[in-house]
């Protein structure tokens, strides 16, 4: 009678192993700088080919792929239609963030070309009555700049402070257009196209180009007069995450279409 070859088996898998190991702060750190990498670049392709035909772009060698889509880069504006927005350029951010200081020089030549021009210019600042009543408990932003005890009577930078006539909108909130009169200012001025620069690249300039965006505006985000303490996160943005909402370029790019314009 044939004995049957014994029955070898299977070592048990290593429960310990099996379990998902907690990431370490830098591997926490790589995730979220992919999430954000990947953010926005779902969304905003079409509606950006529609208004982009409205304007009559048919250069093919202007395209770029947004999920495979191509999506024409406009760089033609009216400047009677474009506002520049110079978003949290007042003294409390730059203390709190000195290392965005570098960028002051770039938008002061963003602005200068802007003004010879004609362009519009608003300037958006985050303030704070005394006593900060309009923070929320819920707001964890806000509860954190309460808890700087700035933002309250603060002012624009003076080397990009304001000319005559030029508006300044005071925000409660990270995102410039909530709970703003800025929607009304850029209606009534017939503004349809934003260029915008900020401080930082993941709040202002984020939560703006987000609303924006969505409010049908056509946008130049101006990356060398953007900032973030992150880097990484600051160059993933502006390569991928707002190129299905933006034009993304740099100051001298930006003043070369005011010059032609």
């Amino acid at each position: 009678m044939r004995r049957r070859a014994p029955t070898v088996m299977k070592p048990l898998a290593n429960t310990k192993m099996d379990k998902q190991q907690p990431k370490r702060p830098d591997e926490q750190d790589l995730s979220r700088r992919g999430f954000l990498q990947s953010t926005f670049t779902t969304v905003g392709a079409a509606a950006l080919l529609a208004t982009q035909a409205a304007y009559g772009v048919t250069t093919p060698a202007a395209a770029q792929s947004v999920n495979g889509q191509k999506v024409l880069n406009d760089s033609r504006i009216d400047p009677a239609r474009t506002a520049v927005l110079i978003m949290h350029y007042q003294n409390d951010i730059f203390k709190l963030i000195p290392g965005a200081v570098p960028v002051i020089k770039n938008t002061r030549a963003l602005l200068s070309s802007a003004r010879k021009n004609d362009l519009k210019v608003i300037f958006i600042r985050m303030g704070f009555s005394a006593g900060y009543p309009e923070v929320n408990p819920r707001n964890r932003s806000g509860m954190w700049l309460k808890s700087t005890g700035l933002f309250v009577n603060d002012q624009i930078h003076a080397d990009v402070a304001p000319q005559s006539g030029e508006a300044i909108v005071t925000a409660r909130r990270v995102n410039p257009f909530f709970g703003t009169e800025l929607e009304i200012l850029l209606e009534t001025a017939g503004i349809d196209t934003l260029v915008m620069a900020g401080v930082q690249t993941t709040g202002v300039v984020l939560s703006g180009v987000s609303h924006a965006s969505d409010a049908d505006y056509r946008i130049f985000c101006v990356k060398d007069c953007c900032y973030d303490p992150d880097p990484v996160v600051h160059d993933h943005l502006v390569a991928t995450g707002f190129t299905s909402r933006a034009n993304c370029l740099s100051q001298a790019e930006m003043q070369a279409i005011i010059a032609r314009a």
